[in-house]
C-alpha cells in the first residue's frame, strides 16, 4: 500500500475514532445495564412475588370489569398479556385527552393471568427497575435529545464503522515487525498503542455487528413513522375517522376479540392490544400486537385490526423489509436472543470496547501532546 494511502486511512481512522468516542463511551455504559434489562426489571418488579404461576388464564373480560368498577369513568388504554410472566396489565388513563397530553397519566393494574387476581396497581411502568431502564435506553439511543439525538448517534455509528473499517486496513502495515499480540514495551506509549491494536482487532467482527445493528436500531423510529404513514394511514383513513371511541358498551368480548387476532395470525404469540380511541389506533378498533413464539422470531412482530364492533378481523398489517431488518437487528446488538450466557459474553466484550475506546483516546491525546 503507497504511503500517502496508508497516511490517508490512518487519517480517517484517527477523526472518526474522536468524533465517535465521546457517545461510544456514553453508549457502551448504558449498554451494559439494557444488556440485563429484563432481569434488572424483574428484580425490582413488585408484582412478580405476588404471582401465583399456576397454569390457565382467566378471562380478560373479568379483569377489564374489575378495573372499570375500580376507576369509573376511566379509560382502558391497552392491555398486555406478559410473554415471560403469568400476569395481564390493564393500563388505564382518566380521559383520551389526558392521555395525549401526557402519557404519564396512565395507571397499570397486574392481574394474575391464572387466578385473575388482582396484584398490583400504580403507575404503567411497574417498579423502580422499569424507570431506571427505560431513563438509560433513552440516554443510550438519543441522548435525551429526541429526534435530533436519533440522527446524532446515528452519525455517531456510521464514524464508528468508518472507524473500525479503517482501523482494519492500516492494522497490518501498522503492526509490521512485531508478532500478533506482541506487547513491545512495558511502561510506554508503544505499549499502550500494542495492547489497543490487539483488542481492537479481536474485537473488530463483533464489534462492527453492534454498530450495524446499532445503526438499524437508531432507524427504527423514523421507519417505523415512515411505514405508518405511508401504509398504515391510509387503511385505516376513512368513515370511522372522527367518531367516537368505541366504549364497554359498544365493545366485543375482548377473550372472543382475542381469539380472533390468535386464529388470524397463527403460530404468533399475541402480547398486547391497544384500545379504540388509543393515538395509535382507530376510534372502533382493538389493535393486537402479535409476535413469534420461538426465540428466534420473538421480535418479530404482527399487527392485527379487529373491529372492536363486530369482532371481524379488518386486516392483518404486512410488516415491511426495513422494519423486518431492524426488528432482526435487536437482538444481536443487545445480546439478548441466547439467554443469560450470550447476555454475559456481551457485557463482557462491552467493557473490553471501553478500555480500547479509553486507550484510543489516551494515544490521540498523547500525540497531540507531542506535536505541540
Amino acid at each position: 500500500m503507497k504511503s500517502s494511502t496508508l497516511k490517508a486511512w490512518d487519517r480517517v481512522h484517527r477523526w472518526s475514532s474522536l468524533v465517535a468516542t465521546a457517545f461510544l463511551l456514553v453508549a457502551c455504559l448504558t449498554g451494559l445495564p439494557l444488556v440485563f434489562s429484563d432481569e434488572i426489571i424483574d428484580a425490582f418488579d413488585p408484582s412478580l412475588p405476588r404471582l401465583s404461576a399456576q397454569p390457565g388464564h382467566a378471562p380478560l373480560d373479568a379483569m377489564l370489569a374489575s378495573v372499570e368498577r375500580a376507576q369509573p369513568g376511566a379509560v382502558v388504554v391497552a392491555t398486555f398479556l406478559d410473554p415471560r410472566h403469568a400476569r395481564v396489565a390493564v393500563t388505564t388513563a382518566p380521559t383520551w385527552a389526558a392521555f395525549r397530553d401526557d402519557p404519564d397519566h396512565a395507571v397499570s393494574t397486574v392481574f394474575d393471568a391464572a387466578t385473575g387476581a388482582e396484584v398490583v396497581t400504580g403507575r404503567a411502568d411497574n417498579g423502580p427497575g422499569d424507570a431506571f431502564i427505560n431513563a438509560v435506553h433513552d440516554i443510550h439511543e438519543s441522548m435525551f435529545m429526541g429526534n435530533t439525538g436519533t440522527w446524532v448517534m446515528l452519525t455517531v455509528a456510521l464514524c464508528f464503522l468508518a472507524s473500525l473499517v479503517s482501523g482494519v486496513v492500516i492494522y497490518a502495515p501498522f503492526n509490521r515487525g512485531a508478532g500478533f499480540g506482541k506487547v513491545r514495551r512495558k511502561r510506554t506509549r508503544q505499549a499502550w498503542l500494542d495492547r489497543h491494536n490487539f483488542h481492537g482487532i479481536v474485537l473488530v467482527a463483533w464489534a462492527c455487528v453492534v454498530a450495524f445493528t446499532g445503526l438499524l436500531n437508531e432507524l427504527e423510529r423514523p421507519l417505523f413513522d415512515l411505514w405508518q404513514a405511508k401504509e398504515v394511514t391510509p387503511r385505516i383513513a376513512g368513515a370511522d375517522v372522527g367518531v367516537p371511541p368505541a366504549g364497554p358498551a359498544a365493545r366485543v368480548s375482548l377473550d372472543a376479540a382475542l381469539a380472533t387476532a390468535t386464529r388470524a395470525v397463527p403460530g404468533m404469540l399475541v402480547t398486547g392490544v391497544v384500545f379504540p380511541g388509543s393515538p395509535y389506533g382507530t376510534p372502533v378498533h382493538f389493535i393486537f400486537w402479535a409476535r413469534g413464539a420461538s426465540t428466534l422470531t420473538a421480535e418479530l412482530y404482527q399487527p392485527v385490526m379487529v373491529d372492536a364492533r363486530t369482532g371481524t378481523v379488518t386486516a392483518v398489517l404486512p410488516m415491511p423489509w426495513y422494519l423486518r431488518s431492524t426488528e432482526l437487528s435487536r437482538p444481536l446488538h443487545f445480546g439478548n436472543g441466547g439467554g443469560l450466557a450470550m447476555k454475559t459474553v456481551w457485557a463482557l466484550l462491552d467493557l473490553l470496547l471501553i478500555a480500547v475506546l479509553c486507550s484510543g483516546l489516551y494515544l490521540w491525546l498523547s500525540r497531540r501532546r507531542k506535536l505541540t
